[in-house]
């Protein structure tokens, strides 16, 4: 699990000090010599070890991992990867179907190979936006998605999971 430092207030610091420095001490004297009530100061030592502020005033807190957050748009990069796939198993001779002709896969896998730079643009600006902690380039991705649309879209699925 990653952490990361999150800046508390002046007077959560302070209780948090007051608790390192008195152990003994009850919440209703935290919150005299500190100017709060008892629930802040309940609340406080509810989410925070008052043995683990740093002297800065930053207290190590977990940080969600990419794959708790929201799948983003990830769902629609992988079915344009599908229909890419298929667009180049049909136009390639794939399966003999009377159905679907070699110039429609070629057109369905073009279409997808412009789609697909623009999910996978959507879904790393999302990723930007939840703040997970291994975030994709906006920029190297969907040019790469572009110029190598199968195997750079591929890698970028890959990557994500």
């Amino acid at each position: 699990m990653k952490y990361e430092n999150r800046q508390l207030t002046a007077k959560q610091q302070a209780i948090l000090y007051k608790k390192r420095d008195n152990p003994n001490w009850s919440n209703t004297r935290i919150a005299t010599a500190v100017g709060c009530s008892d629930s802040h100061v309940s609340e406080t030592l509810r989410n925070y070890d008052p043995d683990k502020l740093n002297d800065d005033g930053t207290i190590a807190v977990p940080v969600k991992s990419e794959k708790e957050s929201a799948g983003g748009r990830l769902k629609w990069v992988v079915a344009s990867l599908c229909v890419q796939f298929w667009g180049i198993m049909y136009a390639f001779g794939g399966p003999n179907s009377g159905a679907v002709s070699g110039d429609q896969a070629v057109l369905v896998f073009l279409f997808a190979w412009i789609v697909t730079p623009v999910v996978i643009f959507a879904d790393a600006q999302l990723q930007h936006a939840e703040q997970v902690s291994n975030r994709p380039n906006r920029v190297v991705w969907p040019i790469a998605s572009f110029f190598i649309p199968v195997v750079a879209s591929l890698y970028y699925v890959v990557k994500r999971l």
